[in-house]
């Protein structure tokens, strides 16, 4: 019996201006998609033309969906994950959609709605607790059944959900290497010393390949304190940020690189602990500096690091983004703004920016070829959720006012970008999704 049920899909489509500016599109081509009237028993699915502006479709979807905090879209823009909103402490299925078939199904995940609610885990962020393969034919999510943590893997084409051997751990973020085959996930133990660790998983194979400490011996800490959990694309590295959020702890705020071949923990950035060893009694200036980090590999052997820290607990924050490379293991500064998102196309890689008070400033797009000259390149209106189509050049994000503006506030518009110069779609109460196949 397959592991999910399928359900009927009540569908009422709108069509509306715009419809034939991609009737001869090829049928590669994609539009964005986003989600509004997200209060009522329904909402709606709206396929934005990028280049009118104006709305292909709408295809409105009734109950048994309950939109929930967020929406995950597969790599090839075919189907959409959204959690439902209930009152439970457990969030019992997730609703997949699948875009071209205008079906939905329903995948028992028993996902602790606790821990995806209040969990220091970024659950939208780059290394959550539900995240697609990149092949999007699986969906990995951390569920609790009983007490226990589980790692699922839904796959699309049998429609059965497989369970990972249980460790024991308690789980919490996700990260699938490129070839789709392992997943790696931040894990706690305490059996009898408290640990944490990544665990790495064989996925046609169903078995634990690895389990790495990491953060000993001060590293007592909860698993979704470690976030940010990527691997390099030769899959031969995992990144991780540790203590994700916090001010004030004596453990280093830091980016640590895990070497597959070694197990062995590199630190990137040095930014808390270049005064170490600490004296005893610690120095009050020292101890619990803040730093903060977002990370992205740009090549095997290089990851670029945004961070906001401060050398003292008195002084002023400083706002750069470094390069990290891992064979002459250099930290250089590209910039004096945070990289607070980032998105890589082909050849350019998108940067949201923001400044020592982390409030947003701009977006900039530079070459791979000529990234060290982040710091001179044209500035875009500030934004979050960095999205590059997947077969052109055009790059979509959300607008939440002028610089100064955080992305937890209100959605002002989508902006899209691409060489013919800037496009703003104003709009609010939304939920983006992201680039889709068109149905």
């Amino acid at each position: 019996m397959p592991h999910s049920l399928r359900i009927a899909l009540s569908l009422l489509i709108l069509i509306v201006s715009g419809r034939d500016t991609f009737a001869n599109a090829p049928k590669s081509s994609y539009i964005y998609l986003y989600v509004s009237d997200t209060t009522g028993e329904t909402f709606t699915l709206n396929f934005l033309d990028t280049v009118s502006l104006t709305l292909d479709h709408q295809i409105q979807l009734a109950k048994p969906i309950s939109f929930g905090i967020t929406a995950f879209l597969s790599p090839d823009g075919k189907w959409v994950a959204f959690l439902p909103a209930t009152p439970s402490e457990t969030i019992e299925n997730i609703i997949l959609y699948d875009i071209l078939n205008n079906e939905t199904r329903s995948v028992p995940a028993h996902i602790s709605a606790n821990f995806l609610f209040d969990s220091a885990a970024r659950v939208w962020g780059p290394s959550p607790s539900i995240l697609w393969s990149p092949d999007s034919m699986k969906l990995a999510f951390i569920g609790q059944i009983n007490g226990d943590f589980t790692l699922g893997v839904y796959e699309i084409n049998t429609d059965e959900t497989l369970y990972l051997p249980n460790t024991g751990s308690k789980y919490a973020n996700l990260a699938w290497n490129s070839t789709s085959d392992e997943l790696a996930v931040t894990a706690h133990t305490c059996d009898p010393i408290c640990q944490p660790s990544i665990e790495i998983y064989n996925i046609p194979g169903q078995y634990l390949v690895s389990s790495t400490n990491v953060l000993g011996p001060h590293g007592v800490f909860y698993p979704e304190y470690m976030c940010n959990l990527q691997w390099s694309p030769d899959s031969m590295h995992i990144s991780l940020v540790s203590f994700c959020g916090f001010d004030s702890f004596e453990d280093l705020k830091e980016v640590y690189i895990l070497d597959r071949q070694t197990s062995t923990l590199i630190n990137a950035t040095h930014l808390t602990d270049h005064a170490l060893p600490m004296t005893d009694p610690p120095n009050p200036e020292l101890v619990g500096r803040f730093a903060a980090y977002d990370t992205l590999w740009i090549s095997d052997d290089t990851i670029i690091i945004g961070a906001t820290y401060s050398e003292t607990i008195s002084s002023n924050r400083i706002a750069k983004t470094f390069l990290y490379n891992l064979n002459t293991q250099t930290l250089t500064s590209i910039g004096d703004v945070r990289g607070d998102e980032f998105a890589l196309s082909a050849s350019q890689i998108a940067i949201s920016t923001s400044n020592s008070d982390e409030t947003l400033q701009d977006v900039r797009i530079v070459s791979l070829s000529d990234i060290a000259s982040l710091q001179t390149q044209n500035s875009h209106l500030p934004g979050c959720q960095l999205d590059w189509h997947p077969i052109d050049n055009v790059l979509a994000y959300t607008n939440h006012g002028d610089a100064g503006s955080y992305c937890r506030d209100p959605i002002q518009s989508l902006v899209f970008i691409d060489d013919d110069g800037m496009r703003e779609y104003p709009i609010s109460d939304i939920v983006p999704i992201g680039w889709v196949s068109p149905p």
